[in-house]
């Protein structure tokens, strides 16, 4: 994934796509969207767990925003 906090040097992004099968079928896809950023010496993570599709971009970011906010907001 694309760096998801323009500007945050030390902030990254991934997506982990897990199927479950039964038999030789897709059973269900799951999604986890894993971002992360660094603000002094803490380092957060946020998940975003999916079923049959992943969390829309515009509510992680806005999830994402809000939680890098806090965090230099309440510094170590």
């Amino acid at each position: 994934m694309p760096r998801p906090l323009r500007g945050v040097n030390r902030s990254y992004g991934f997506r982990i796509d897990q199927i479950l099968l039964r038999g030789n079928q897709i059973r269900l896809r799951i999604y986890h969207d894993v971002f992360g950023f660094v603000s002094g010496p803490a380092e957060t993570d946020m998940t975003a767990t999916g079923f049959s599709q992943p969390v829309q971009s515009a509510t992680e970011r806005r999830l994402l925003f809000l939680l890098y906010g806090r965090a230099n907001t309440n510094k170590l």
